[in-house]
């Protein structure tokens, strides 16, 4: 894979999302022409429009961070979730291989299975090649929209987050700020456990593997281990926010989707890859929160 060049006609889909719209705004400061489609001129759950877009517009590289991310609707709404992240990320792949046009595509930690014992196993987090075995809808959408990938080009590069945050769009570390500023107790679960991806991270070091002429599947995470509950400690502390942090076991917060319980990613490879080691968890969400 490489990095996009300066003739290039740069696809970047989500762009309205976390992550799409921290890739907007680094292209753009970079000048690259990007084609941004919101999702009323790009549908991703119609697959035939994708087909007919891309045949109009014929960008030369795609960042592909659209996806159909409502883990709990999308027990109910399975069949649009694997519009959008199987079948137009098909799309996406077959255009890329017949026109040798470059793709990340943006996966994730719910490929995994999630279970607790999986520590023990891999206590430095799934690897790359850890066997895929998701327990919700979403996860399997993504696995397959993976798959799609793989299967259809060689010069991709396929890139998995986790508990990603940004300063734009909602996340957790956002939801935790604005509940702090009514709440003075919340109750946060405690043992589903990883380590966070966040957005400016994720863009950097995509660069960075990408100057490496990195293809293939990738993590990008952060260190540490923390549950739910510590990352919503930490948050408040670090924003002198008066709030108190109650633990509480996952069967007190019931959820349509059954969440990881354990879902730290293995970012080994990317630190070998690019010879710069990945940030403390800490150290990124406190940029965060200065940012916001």
């Amino acid at each position: 894979m490489r990095l996009p060049e300066r003739k290039d006609i740069v696809l970047l889909t989500g762009s309205t999302g976390q992550l799409g719209y921290a890739w907007l705004e680094e292209l753009r400061s970079k000048g690259f022409t990007v084609l941004s489609p919101d999702r009323y001129t790009l549908d991703l759950s119609r697959p035939d429009q994708v087909k007919e877009w891309l045949q109009t517009y014929l960008p030369t590289y795609i960042i592909h961070c659209g996806a159909y991310t409502k883990v709990d609707l999308a027990e109910d709404e399975a069949e649009t979730c694997f519009l959008v992240n199987r079948d137009a990320t098909g799309q996406l792949a077959q255009f890329a291989s017949e026109n040798e046009v470059p793709l990340i595509y943006y996966s994730t930690d719910y490929v995994f299975p999630g279970i607790d014992q999986d520590q023990r196993t891999y206590p430095n987090g799934y690897p790359v090649d850890a066997l895929a075995a998701p327990g919700s809808v979403y996860g399997t959408s993504k696995w397959e929209g993976e798959q799609q990938v793989r299967q259809a080009l060689g010069d991709h590069l396929i890139i998995r987050v986790a508990w990603l945050c940004g300063v734009h769009g909602a996340n957790f570390v956002k939801t935790m700020l604005k509940l702090g500023q009514t709440r003075d107790t919340l109750n946060v679960v405690n043992d589903q456990i990883g380590s966070p991806s966040f957005v400016h991270d994720v863009v950097q070091f995509t660069e960075m593997l990408l100057h490496h002429a990195i293809a293939g599947t990738r993590h990008i995470s952060s260190n540490g281990l923390i549950s739910w509950a510590e990352f919503a400690t930490e948050i408040f502390s670090y924003a002198k926010m008066d709030v108190t942090v109650r633990p509480i076991p996952s069967e007190q917060y019931p959820t349509k989707a059954k969440r990881p319980l354990y879902s730290k990613l293995d970012c080994s490879l990317t630190v070998r890859d690019t010879g710069t080691s990945i940030p403390f968890w800490k150290d990124s969400l406190h940029k965060i929160i200065d940012q916001i």
